[in-house]
Order: structure tokens, then sequence, then C-alpha cells
């Protein structure tokens, strides 16, 4: 058995070598086509299905949502608690190990020598709830936590252990400026570890620690700011502890396992998307290497026949084409492998840029890499059956071209890839219509002369922020290149502020169940962000000192007043003081001695594309005067006022990043990093999934139309080989030798052109359904879908002209003499 076996390999191996060009053309297209799919299944497998790793029991982990209520009616889920309502379930629920966490941003470092990180504030059980242990040093405690102000220590990722201190082990007891904070670095996590999540985490620190800046934020029942974890008992169900937890907190609530990472939904539709397309792939892959397999099995049918007739039974032919297809599948299993781990990485850093490396072979990667190969197997063992001889004849002796109806499974072989072709090619085109529709209906595109001036956002807050930004005004202005500057304290759909609201005769204003959001403006604020009022006036400098007044925009004119001018209307803003959050007693809306802000004017909207499906987010928003700003209740979390600066930048002359720093600092040292950002940025998160989403879509449509390509060259190649004695006699007879290439390449074309009709068809099928969740996609464009099919085309005119070429320019005797 043994023997037979080591015979039928050296056999195999042998065969491969004498003609290695069709299995090696094999290897290399599925391998691509397996490879796409082991990065994608990878990734979903990390930021969809798997738990972070070095989680102790993780199935006994879970995240805590609470069953919210729109004005509207609608349910949904917030993630989010206040810390009271952590404090609730940590002493009211036995068995139960509780922790919650709050997202940060910022920098470590000070000036130009900073380092951005990712880093999240965490109650002292945190690590106790994972079962997490330090690599180095120890883990935080529950001493590091004590509201309202914790220890300044820090716990490092491995990844920025490495990147800011060169793996040097005494970084431990080291100090680490974060933010306006000086830290004592206490340990280092294993490599891999990101906490509760799959993204990448690179520093943790005590919640309290993180809050301090923030006067009385563990006792304000409306700074619902935390993510809230828990860790349940063995043998506990998770019914049972949701059922405690609701009695604790007063509120449903609905424990999720602790799985993936916490990404927009974008980022995830979009993966989702790919990894469909990424099927598509790896079916167009399998169908080339079936399509070489045949025409292999094809040039060797003559072999077969002459080993058939001297005694080889078709069990043993079987049995060496069996032994040949596993090699080549475990040749393209191997180098998808290789293929499929750069990939991974590739895409991830890409698509999820803050997903977490993932430390060792993943099992779901293997096991997609080992289906592939399976499924290799299995289209070359089939392909190459189907060109076994039935029954020895002197045709297949001889050698010469037989029609068999396997021909027609190569065709439509060939056609499937066409098809697919042209299909994935379509649908990056409909991608990249999406993306620049996308990018133009975005107010903030058109913004790239506009920058954003504020603090690095964490930990260690501005005492006299509001003062130094205003005089950092007069100072901007000053800077070479500066045309106009402003504070802001909020943006459009950047820094929601929601104050109570009351409309006379209406009531409190709301559009699919939102509140308008309120924005304090100054006059210089309207001509940077190029807002323009259509009706009315905008704000003076004697807003300052005058009666209170607002400007709204059309969508709460229309929404409010509908039918009628919204100029000289009213608005009650405010907080009434004898509402208390904790009982709700009291009223929630503007109390009635607030001032009547009239509407002074209507701005035209701030237009900002849904990513999902057509049309607009749908949102409204008020100004008023920076100076006319509400005063805030003792219950709501006291902060400055203006939040940043605004500054417009000349046509003709660079505005220095350097010179903008300094006239903001004005030269103190004791103040965090400052970041200056262009507008236009904002948009792209949004808009970097939809650009990316192209790119891999181009990228996997090209990957099938080159092995469409190279499935058509081979089957020309050698349908030009069984046809030498045709043309060689249509040349003698006086058929010209431009003829004789048409005729082939009409052949070709025309059966690309099959493919691609169908792949029309199944693309413009898939466009319409695709109409709800690609932005403004009403089909795909006619010049999309011309596009796709003549460059379908043109690829398989060149992979047919080739040997047509070769054929035509040969000589009738010597085609006779081959033959």
């Amino acid at each position: 058995m043994i023997d037979r076996l080591v015979s039928d390999v050296v056999s195999a191996l042998r065969s491969l070598r004498a003609a290695p060009a069709i299995p090696m053309a094999a290897v290399l297209t599925t391998s691509l086509a397996v490879a796409m799919n082991l990065a994608m299944a990878g990734l979903i497998d990390r930021a969809l299905l798997s738990p972070p790793e070095f989680v102790v029991d993780p199935q006994q982990v879970f995240t805590v949502g609470f069953e919210v209520s729109s004005p509207s009616g609608e349910k949904g889920i917030s993630g989010t608690a206040s810390y009271l309502t952590v404090e609730a379930v940590r002493d009211r629920v036995p068995n139960v190990t509780a922790a919650a966490w709050h997202h940060l941003g910022t920098s470590i470092g000070v000036g130009d020598s900073r380092v951005p990180v990712r880093a999240i504030g965490v109650t002292g059980a945190y690590f106790n709830m994972l079962g997490a242990r330090a690599a180095l040093g120890r883990a935080l405690l529950p001493d590091d936590d004590r509201p309202p102000v914790g220890a300044p220590v820090a716990v490092l990722s491995h990844s920025l252990w490495r990147r800011a201190f060169g793996a040097d082990p005494h970084a431990v007891g080291q100090q680490l400026r974060y933010g306006g904070l000086s830290l004592q670095i206490v340990g280092v996590m294993p490599p891999g570890f990101s906490g509760h999540t799959a993204e990448r985490v690179d520093l943790w620190l005590p919640l309290s620690t993180a809050m301090h800046d923030l006067p009385g934020w563990h006792r304000a029942t409306t700074l619902a700011v935390v993510g809230l974890g828990v860790r349940i008992a063995r043998g506990d169900s998770a019914n049972a502890v949701s059922s405690q937890l609701a009695a604790a907190t007063g509120t449903p609530v609905i424990l999720a396992p602790l799985i993936g990472a916490d990404y927009a939904p974008d980022s995830f539709r979009i993966a989702m998307w790919l990894s469909a397309v990424s099927l598509v792939v790896l079916a167009a892959g399998l169908a080339n290497g079936a399509t070489l397999f045949l025409v292999r099995g094809a040039r060797r049918r003559r072999e077969n026949s002459i080993r058939a007739a001297m005694g080889a039974t078709r069990g043993r032919l079987v049995r060496q084409l069996l032994v040949e297809s596993a090699i080549v599948a475990i040749g393209a299993t191997g180098v998808a492998l290789l293929l499929g781990f750069w990939f991974d990485e590739l895409v991830r850093r890409v698509l999820f840029p803050t997903l977490v490396e993932r430390a060792g072979v993943n099992a779901v990667v293997i096991v997609a890499a080992l289906l592939g190969g399976a499924s290799t197997l299995v289209a070359g063992v089939v392909a190459g059956a189907l060109q076994l001889p039935v029954a020895v004849s002197s045709e297949d002796l001889a050698g010469r071209p037989r029609i068999w109806r396997r021909s027609n499974i190569q065709r439509e072989l060939l056609i499937v890839q066409t098809t697919l072709s042209v299909l994935l090619i379509t649908g990056a085109g409909m991608f990249a219509q999406s993306y620049r529709k996308m990018a133009g209906e975005n107010h903030e595109s058109r913004l790239a002369d506009v920058l954003i001036v504020s603090f690095d956002d964490g930990p260690g807050s501005v005492p006299d922020q509001d003062q130094l930004l205003t005089d950092a005004v007069d100072r901007l202005r000053k800077v070479a290149g500066v045309r106009s500057a402003t504070v802001f304290g909020a943006l459009p759909f950047r820094g929601i502020h929601r104050p109570p609201i009351s409309v006379p005769g209406v009531g409190e204003p709301r559009l699919d169940g939102r509140s308008p959001s309120m924005i304090e403006s100054t006059p210089e604020l309207f001509d940077i962000l190029r807002i323009e009022v259509v009706q009315g006036r905008r704000f003076t400098a004697a807003d300052d000192r005058g009666a209170p007044v607002a400007i709204v925009d059309e969508t709460m004119a229309r929404a409010v007043w509908p039918g009628k001018t919204a100029i000289g209307k009213c608005l009650r803003i405010g907080f009434d003081p004898s509402f208390d959050p904790g009982t709700s007693k009291g009223s929630s809306g503007p109390p009635a001695t607030a001032p009547c802000r009239e509407v002074v004017g209507i701005a035209r909207d701030w237009r900002r594309a849904s990513s999902r499906g057509r049309g607009e987010r749908r949102e409204m928003f008020y100004y008023v005067p920076f100076s006319q700003q509400i005063s805030l209740p003792p219950w709501l979390m006291q902060g400055p006022r203006a939040d940043g600066l605004l500054v417009s930048k000349q046509a003709d002359v660079e505005a220095s990043t350097e010179q903008i720093r300094l006239a903001v600092t004005s030269g103190r040292t004791d103040l965090p990093f400052v970041d200056v950002q262009s507008y236009a940025s904002l948009n792209g998160p949004r808009l970097s999934h939809w650009l990316i989403g192209t790119q891999l879509l181009l990228i996997f449509g090209a990957l099938a139309l080159g092995t469409a390509a190279l499935g058509l060259y081979a089957a020309f190649a050698h349908s030009v080989a069984e046809r030498r004695q045709e043309i060689a006699v249509r040349l003698a007879v006086g058929a010209s030798r431009q003829r004789v290439l048409l005729m082939m390449l009409f052949e070709g074309t025309a059966l690309a052109g099959r493919g691609a009709i169908n792949g029309v068809v199944v693309a413009t099928l898939a466009g319409w359904a695709a109409q709800s969740i690609i932005f403004d996609l009403s089909s795909p464009g006619l010049l999309v879908i011309a596009a796709a099919m003549l460059i379908v085309l043109i690829v398989a005119a060149v992979a047919t002209w080739l040997p047509a070429r070769t054929a035509s320019r040969a000589e009738p005797c010597e085609l006779l003499r081959r033959d």
C-alpha cells in the first residue's frame, strides 16, 4: 500500500514537472482566491465572533445594555450608564464582579515627541472581572480607583511599551505624561491583550483619575458615560442575573456576550459585503482552477489512452489523478496560508486599523485554508475525471481532437468567470459612485481651508480655558495666513448640546424622536463655516448685550412652524431649577420664567449625507450668541464653555501650524498639546470605509478578471493546438491570416460577451437590492456598466489574441507536419 502510494506520488511529481505551467497557474489563482477568504474570515472572526484574548472563562463575562425609550416610543439599547448605576450593581447584586470603563483619547509625552494613544479609564475591579494578569509589574487594583480622585498610576499595553519605551523592563516605576497628568507606570500587559474589546488599547488608568477634573462626576445622575461589564458566577444563568441587575438599577437590562469590537455599523456592513465578495472571488478562482484542470486533462487524453491500452485500469488512472490533484491542492493551501496572513494584516490595517493584533495562529484561518484546499482538490479531481477515457479509441491514440460534451462544461466555466468579473467591477463602480456622491453631499467637504484648534482630549483640563481661547482669537488674527478666527462651544454633528427647549403653542420640538441641537455661535462663525442665513439676519456684536435671540435652520423652521415664517417666533431654552433628575420630580422642560428668545434668522441646513441608503441625516439645529449661553444646573457637569477655535486660512498664504499653536498657548508650558486639524478631515472617518471598500472591490475584481483571462488564454491556446489541421486547411485553401485571426478573436470575445451580459443582469439586480444600504444608489449607472463590459471584453480579446496570433502566422505545411 505504502509502496503503491509512493509510486503514485513520484509519478505525479514527474508528470507535474514535465508540464508545470498549468498546475502552477492553478496553484497561483486558487491560492490568491483562498487567501482573500482567509483574510476576511480571520477579520470577521476577530471583529464579530471571538472574545478578546487573555480573558479567563469569557463565557462568564458580559457587557450590560440598558433598555431605553425615545420620546416617540421607540425602544433601544444604551451601552452607557452613570457611576451611580455602577455602584448600585456592585453593592446590590451578589456573586457578580462588576466593572466600568470610559474610552479616552489624547497622547502621551509633550510637544512634537508626543505619541497618540487609545486609553481607557477603568474601575478597580476591571482586571479582576476579566481575570487578566500583567506581564510586568501589576494591573490596576481597587485601591487605585477611589472616587472622586484616584491614584496617578497607569498600565501599558505591550505594543505601547515596545513603541514608547523600547521594551525596557525598567519602564515600570517611571513617570508618564498623559494629557495634563503625570502618571506612574505600574504594569505592562501581555502581547495581544486589549481588555474587554477586540479594539487596540494602549493605556489603562483608574476611572477616578481620568474623571478627576469633573467635580462631582461620581454623583451625577445624568452623566451616562461609562460602559458596564459583569462576570457572573459559574452555575448562575444570564437570565437570572439580568433580573437582579434590572431590580438593582430600576431599568430593564440586556446581557451581551463579550465578543467582537465596538466598531461603527459602517465598518461591519462593509466588512460583511467584502466577505461576500471574497466568496465570489473564491468561486471565480475555483472555476478557473477547474478550467485549467480540464485543459490539462484534454492535453493528456492521448497519454491516458496509451496507458489504458497498455493495461492501466481506470482505477489506477483515477488514483493517479487524485494524487496529482492532492499535490496541487496542498501547494495551493500552503501558498494561500502565506498570502492569507499577509492579506489579513493588510486588510486589518486599512479596514480595521484599531483592531488588536492577534497573538499566534488564528484557528479560523487554518480551517478556512483547509476548506479552500479541499475545494481545490475536488475541483481538480472532478475536472480531470471528465477527461479520462471511458474506452480506448483510435482517435485518442492518435491524439486527434474530439468534440466532447466536456468542452461545453469548459465554456460554461469560462462564462461563469467573466460573469463574476463583470459583477465585481460593476460593484466597485457602484461603491465609487456612492463615495463620490456622499463626499459631495457633506458640508464638511467644502471647508478644507478651515482649521479646528483644540486641546487634546483627556484628563487634566485647562482651568482658564474659556479666557485662554478668547484671548487667543486676537493673537491668531495676527498670524500670517490666518483670515479669521473665533471660539466655538459646539459644532454641527460635533459636540451635541440639547438643553430643554419649548415653543409656545407647540411644546418641545422633535424630529425623528430627537430634540434640536444648540450651537453657541459668534458672528464670525457663520462666515468661517459658510453658513448662509437665507431669511432675517445674522448675529451682531450688539447681540452680546441685547435681548436674547436665536437663529434656526431650515429643517427646524419647517418642522416647528409648517407653512409659516419662523422669523419673530419665540423659543424658551433653559433648565428648570426645581427639576430633580434623581427622582424625576419637577419639570424637565425650561422654566416658565425662561426668557423668550426671538428668532431673528433662518440658516441654510447643514447638509450631511446618511451613510446608509438614500438621503441626508435629518436633524434640527439652532444657534444662540456665544455670549448668551444658558446657565447650567448644579447637577450637570460644569466645564469650559469654549471647546476650541475655528481658524479660516487665506488662500494665497500658508498658515504655520506651529505659529497657530504658539498663538494659542502664548508660551505657556503647562497646557495639553494643541491639536490642529482640517475641518474637512472630520469627514474622513465616515468616508474612509467607503473608499477602502471601493479599493478592495477593485482589487477583488482585478483578481477575478485576471483569473478569467488566464482561463481564457489556457482554453484557447489548447483549442488552437487541437485545431491545427483546421487552421492549416483554411490557410491552404486561401483564407487570409487576418481572417483566421478575426475568427478566433470572435469566438473568444463572443464567449466573454455572454458572460458580460450575464454579469450586467446580475449586477443590476444586486444594485436594486442594495438601494437601501448604499447611499444614493438608484441603479448601476450606464457608464459603470459599459466600462465593466468594455474592460472584460478587452481583456478577453487580448487573452484570445495571443494564441490566435501565433496560429495565424504559422505556415500550413508546418501545422500539418505537427499534426
